[in-house]
């Protein structure tokens, strides 16, 4: 029974400093409050980080499918250069006073 009302009056006495520090500024939810900013104050920084790679990702990947394509596309053309050559040099030169054959 002393155990149940000591606890009683304890409770009135921390109830009492709450109302005289205000429950923010409580030395025993102030540090806790502190602890909760430092440990979460670069949570809104991670999200912004986080939505620019999401960002940078898709540019990567963009980037990549034009690069493919535009190697493909170099590819038929020095092919196209090439056959271009082939044939160039196959061609007699004409003389002057010549026709074509």
């Amino acid at each position: 029974m002393f155990v149940i009302l000591w606890a009683t009056f304890a409770t009135h006495n921390i109830m009492q400093e709450y109302l005289k520090f205000g429950f923010a500024d409580h030395p025993s939810v102030a540090g806790e409050y502190t602890r909760f900013l430092v440990a979460n104050a670069g949570i809104a920084k991670i999200s912004a980080a986080e939505k620019t790679i999401v960002k940078l990702q898709g540019l990567i990947a963009g980037l990549e499918r034009k690069v493919e394509m535009n190697e493909k596309k170099a590819t038929t053309a020095s092919s196209k250069a090439d056959e271009a050559m082939r044939v160039a040099t196959r061609k007699k030169p004409r003389r002057a006073g010549e026709e074509e054959a």
